[in-house]
């Protein structure tokens, strides 16, 4: 006997999954679900998304060409690879540090010529030039089975690959977004799960991160043509000043020789600004602006300024010490550890914990420890002020800890509430006469 739910079912069945086109004309159809395919391309399922990153470009007309590029990244890729990581495990409710473990040493000594200093400068670098990071999982079964990926062995090597070598692989209607990863030179294609692309959210791809050097590189190109002008400008006055007018008709071997000694005379550095002597066939017609003419030197401060912006940097961490204080560089570095570094540095971590640190078990973590980082003291000082506060209205140190992410280690009692002990009853001392006049 079909009970009244089973009838409801039968009279109304459920509405198809797939989303269908309607023909036209029609009302639009209504689906229980879709998948995101659906609406961010459907018939790209199966196809590898390369992006248009290139490292040659990336590297050599940004990173190499520009002094602010070159220090903006630098600064990011030492700052966030001196952060120590730690393996953590989840033992009786309490995260434990497992300085033995094998996720410690996997992120301690992620391949046989890499330590994590050099590991995270690779990701920071490919983060700021190219706005995302591949990194790779080579697997062992020796060092054991994986429990997140299921017949594969743990990750025992860790490397970091050129952003414009690989592409994820778009996928199907009823799938994951991204399903693999595809190389670029062979076509030979890995699932998903081998590669973690840590990255900078671009919100007109959803395959691909958007790069601080992207949004910087009109400035940049503009500065390192400015710098390059200078350059030529010292070396052989590649900008004319001005033309030569010559009255007369010359002859090939006369004007050939004119235009030699002129060369000779008044073009190269060594010549620069030298007093003009002419004959009385030559007239002279001044067409260049100066420098102050072109307001060179403004446009080159704001290149810089933009630059630094872009890349998330404040000017005086970099070397601009035009209004530099103690006070503000100090203010500087702590705004640039809690607005650019920590968001990175929790960025990576988020990727670690939900595709690296499972492959050894669903109580493992990877955290980073920014106890040593003096900038943050100030921060960490306020958070202290704020904890001493919850702990006097009686919050046990566990909570305030979790709460406020101090990275204490735990003890034995923290976990209880306390009070102060001068808190007392007013009516257990008053005279009972005085309380009933109040």
């Amino acid at each position: 006997m079909m009970n009244w739910l089973t009838k409801l079912f039968k009279r109304n069945p459920q509405p198809s999954t797939a989303l269908t086109r309607a023909a036209p004309g029609a009302s639009p159809r209504w689906v229980k679900a879709w998948a995101p395919q659906h609406v961010l391309g459907r018939n790209e399922g199966g196809k590898a998304k390369f992006s248009t990153y290139n490292r040659v470009t990336a590297v050599d007309k940004g990173l190499k060409a520009s002094v602010w590029v070159y220090r903006c990244a630098t600064l990011m890729a030492m700052t966030l690879a001196a952060v120590p990581w730690r393996a953590e495990q989840l033992v009786g409710g309490v995260w434990q540090h497992q300085p033995i473990s094998q996720l410690q040493r996997l992120i301690s000594r992620p391949n046989p010529q890499w330590t994590t200093n050099r590991l995270h400068q690779e990701v920071t670098y490919s983060l700021m030039l190219a706005g995302e990071a591949y990194i790779s999982k080579i697997r062992s079964a020796k060092a054991g089975k994986s429990k997140l990926v299921e017949g594969a062995g743990l990750p025992h090597h860790l490397w970091v690959l050129p952003p414009d070598r690989l592409a994820p692989v778009v996928g199907g209607p009823h799938s994951n977004l991204i399903v693999g990863y595809e190389n670029r030179t062979d076509k030979t294609r890995v699932p998903a799960t081998e590669i973690m692309q840590p990255m900078f959210v671009d919100p007109s791809c959803p395959y691909h991160g958007l790069a601080p050097l992207v949004a910087a590189m009109k400035d940049v190109d503009t500065d390192v043509e400015a710098a390059n002008w200078q350059k030529l400008s010292f070396e052989n006055r590649a900008v004319p000043d001005g033309i030569f007018k010559i009255s007369d008709y010359m002859y090939d071997d006369k004007w050939d020789e004119t235009k030699k000694k002129l060369y000779e005379t008044y073009v190269g550095s060594a010549n620069a600004h030298l007093p003009m002597m002419l004959g009385q066939d030559v007239d002279w017609k001044g067409m260049a602006q100066n420098m102050i003419e072109a307001d060179f030197k403004n446009l080159r401060l704001l290149n810089r300024e933009n630059i630094c912006a872009a890349m998330w940097t404040p000017p005086i961490l970099v070397g601009i010490l035009d209004r530099a204080t103690y006070s503000n560089f100090s203010t500087s570095e702590l705004w640039y550890w809690k607005s650019a570094v920590l968001p990175t540095l929790k960025l990576i971590q988020d990727i670690y914990n939900t595709q690296l640190a499972p492959e050894f078990g669903p109580d493992w973590r990877l955290i980073f420890d920014v106890a040593d980082v003096d900038a943050l003291l100030p921060l960490f000082a306020e958070r202290m002020k704020v904890a001493l506060d919850m702990v006097k209205q009686g919050a046990p140190w566990s909570i305030v800890d979790e709460r406020l992410n101090l990275g204490l280690p735990g003890w034995e009692g923290w976990d209880v509430g306390l009070v102060s002990a001068t808190l007392v009853n007013v009516a257990d001392f008053a005279d009972p006469d005085s309380l009933e006049d109040m």
